[in-house]
């Protein structure tokens, strides 16, 4: 049992692609090898996603091939401990080095060694000011691309001459398979913005060159960041300008296919590399596993191999806890919450069960701050419609989104992960304050925030009342009116006559009462009930639906109650 690496697959690595991109590096060397030059492709993607690995893929079919000159450059490596400005030059040094060094003509090499001379002669002039401007005196030094570019001096033009005429050689020589120079640029996205766009066009006007082919991993969103000091904030009015600048520097821009991943496949082959859960029960749950990471953590192979290893600790940390070994699948639930919503898994250290949540909860949490927005009750109204937004709880979770600009572009995402965390726990006959209290304990030793958890020394026993009277008190403690438990008595005494003499038994716990089959193979629960103020949430055969009056709860007897204890029997 071992920790996953955060390391980029390498070309020959022993992994399988069970990412399912292999056919994209494919093509992609097969496009490199025969386009028209000079062409620059663009890897975009967020940090995570891959994008090195596939360059290294590419990298390998090529050399494989043995038909180009590869350069490989970490524009990251070479900004570490010096000036952006400085930074940049080293990379066009090294990239000039390398394809000066693979000609073997003196006369081709002179050339370039002179032109190397002259653009760092005139790169001088610029060097104090920006050393000056790094320690904050005089003006800041923003405009070495465009000087260097200016046509009135020839240095980045000679360069770019003796450039051609190393790369024809090489590219043309009888006994040279090079018939194109193949130059990755890696980890652009990590330099600030600013410098990483300079940086594009210094290649871009240098290294244009017939013959070459430029991979760079960098992410329009970054360019459009280092572009706000020529254009400003991007608005629908100038967006245009700075699509033309991307697409001036990127010919053909190829986004990382994270929508097509094979999830399903990937987290269970990181899950089998660290004994997670026996084969038998990845295969069953392989389609619950993934439902929950996509609306959560989604496709980033980083975020995945994060929640890997942050299972792995915990389950050495409880190798003898029998409930974290029989509920794993909760387990991942609760720790991808914890990466992707933090704020959300922090709600739950503190009221575990979150089918309590209320609007007072909400307003408890947000101080009414999503009402400043005057698009809030419309967008609210329309978000109420939806099946994942009619109990009380769901609505909360709504309010509480709202007040956060990305948990409210993900609100619906986050409603679905606590249906389906309700599903699991109901379906396993547990009561959701208790299994969430011990599911956080147990995870908050991976959390990356500056809140302390409770640490319950508890034991982790279900929480169980005595029997309907014991319940009953339990709702009008919590406020529900007595309306209300009129429809759960009728509901909880209608099903009990229904099934005399059957294997069921009932559930009592402080907010839900389920009713339960004791089936040969094991107990399962066929009905329960989430009492609000307003109306009670029945969840049956797969099904959530609600009951607001007495009279309601005779079509639920008579039809999916027994639909539902009747499936569950004879499965």
């Amino acid at each position: 049992m071992s920790g996953i690496t955060d390391e980029p697959l390498s070309y020959r690595s022993s992994d399988k692609d069970t990412l399912g991109v292999d056919r994209y590096s494919q093509v992609l060397a097969e496009f490199v090898e025969q386009t028209n030059t000079p062409m620059s492709i663009g890897i975009q993607g967020e940090w995570g996603s891959g994008k090195t690995s596939l360059l290294n893929s590419i990298w390998g079919r090529l050399a494989d091939r043995n038909s180009s000159l590869l350069i490989w450059i970490n524009a990251w490596e070479y900004s570490l401990l010096t000036l952006p400005e400085e930074a940049l030059l080293k990379i066009i040094v090294a990239i000039t080095s390398e394809i000066q060094a693979s000609d073997t003509n003196q006369s081709n090499a002179d050339k370039v060694i002179r032109a190397t001379k002259g653009l760092l002669t005139r790169v001088a002039r610029f060097g104090a000011a920006a050393s000056l401007s790094a320690m904050g005196v005089g003006e800041k030094s923003d405009h070495l691309v465009d000087e260097l570019l200016e046509k009135k001096e020839s240095s980045v033009s000679d360069l770019r001459n003796a450039l051609q005429d190393v790369v024809n050689s090489i590219c043309s020589k009888n006994n040279s398979s090079y018939k194109r120079v193949v130059i990755f640029v890696d980890d652009l996205d990590r330099l600030d913005p600013t410098y990483a766009v300079q940086l594009l066009e210094l290649l871009k006007n240098i290294f244009g060159l017939s013959n070459c082919v430029f991979l760079l991993a960098i992410d329009y969103q970054v360019v459009v960041k280092g572009l706000r000091h020529k254009f400003g904030e991007m608005n629908k009015t100038n967006e245009w300008e700075f699509r033309a600048f991307f697409d001036k520097l990127i010919q053909l821009p190829f986004m990382m296919p994270v929508g097509e991943y094979a999830i399903g496949q990937y987290i269970n082959s990181l899950l089998t590399k660290i004994n997670y859960d026996i084969s038998k029960e990845l295969d069953k749950n392989k389609i619950a596993y993934e439902e929950i990471i996509l609306c959560t953590i989604g496709s980033n192979p980083r975020a995945i191999k994060r929640l890997v290893n942050s299972l792995l600790l915990i389950e050495m940390m409880n190798k003898n806890n029998s409930f974290i070994n029989n509920y794993k699948m909760l387990m991942l639930a609760i720790v991808c919450l914890q990466i992707a919503f933090p704020s959300f898994y922090q709600l739950l250290q503190k009221t575990p069960d979150f089918t309590l949540f209320d609007e007072n909860f909400a307003f408890f949490i947000t101080k009414g701050e999503e009402k400043n927005d005057p698009l809030f009750d419309f967008s609210y109204e329309r978000a109420c419609e939806h099946e994942l937004f009619i109990a009380d709880w769901e609505k909360s979770l709504y309010r509480i989104a709202y007040i956060n600009s990305y948990n409210r572009s993900r609100v619906f995402d986050i409603s679905k992960f606590f249906n389906l965390i309700l599903k699991n726990i109901q379906d396993n006959n547990l009561d959701i304050g208790e299994t969430i209290t011990a599911l956080v304990d147990r995870s908050v030793i991976t959390t990356v925030t500056a809140a302390h958890s409770h640490q319950s020394k508890g034991s982790i026993n279900k929480i169980r009342l005595d029997g309907w009277a014991s319940y009953a008190l339990s709702q009008q403690e919590r406020g529900i009116p007595s309306e209300i438990i009129e429809i759960l008595q009728i509901l909880h005494d209608g099903v009990l006559e229904n099934f005399v003499g059957e294997p069921i038994y009932v559930n009592y716990t402080p907010s839900v009462f389920s009713f339960n089959v004791d089936t040969n193979k094991r107990k399962k629960c066929f009905l329960y009930a989430i009492p609000y103020k307003k109306k009670v949430e029945v969840h049956c055969n797969n099904e959530k639906f609600f009951i607001t009056e007495k009279q309601q709860t005779n079509e639920v007897l008579s039809e999916k109650v027994r639909l539902s204890f009747s499936e569950i029997l004879h499965q």
